[in-house]
């Protein structure tokens, strides 16, 4: 009984410092930054972050590591991932929702986007899981944002892959390929404007 009585309180200790994660859970990313776009939001309100392993949402922090299959909602803050394989980051923009995609057997890690945008750079295989849409990328800068059913993916460095049940489609630096679950992906060039200071 003594045994049990010690062991505990060490298995509550891990499972409280890797943020409620299940026992082997192999870690994705890091929160990196959190901007508040505005100030006057109380804290609590302006993202969550949702585990997985415990079912239940908490308060994003700078330093909290994710796992497969968490959730992030961005209600009012822009939040920086950092792949824990250092392959790249996702910058996630305020009023965006997505799942953090396990790499398996069959499909390369990711992120599924279920509304709102976000800016990457990945070095490495990864896939975008919108609303019927879905862009592959082998390293590139992009972005990706779902409106309604529709989900667009603009490429400012390298290649995506864009695709539907419908067809698919190569994204070039500066295209973009918008549609939806029904239409055949086509590319068109980027609205993409850059700015001087």
């Amino acid at each position: 009984m003594k045994k049990a009585v010690v062991v505990f309180p060490i298995v509550l200790f891990l499972t409280s410092a890797l943020g409620g994660a299940a026992w082997g859970a192999t870690p994705v990313a890091k929160i990196v930054g959190i901007v508040e776009a505005n100030k006057e939001v109380p804290t609590a309100s302006i993202a969550k972050v949702f585990r997985a392993s415990s079912q239940e949402w908490m308060s994003p922090a700078k330093g909290l590591v994710l796992f497969e299959q968490d959730e992030i909602k961005s209600e009012t803050a822009l939040l920086r991932l950092e792949y824990a394989d250092r392959t790249g980051e996702v910058l996630v923009q305020a009023n965006t929702h997505l799942k953090l995609l396990p790499k398996t057997a069959k499909s390369n890690k990711g992120v599924q986007l279920s509304r709102g945008e976000i800016f990457s750079t990945i070095k490495d295989r990864f896939n975008v899981v919108g609303k019927g849409v879905n862009g592959s990328v082998e390293g590139t800068k992009f972005a990706a944002a779902v409106t309604g059913e529709r989900t667009a993916i603009t490429v400012l460095e390298g290649v995506v892959r864009v695709s539907n049940r419908v067809g698919e489609v190569r994204v070039r630096a500066l295209e973009q390929s918008a549609g939806t679950a029904d239409v055949r992906p086509t590319t068109s060039a980027s609205p993409v404007v850059c700015r001087t200071r």
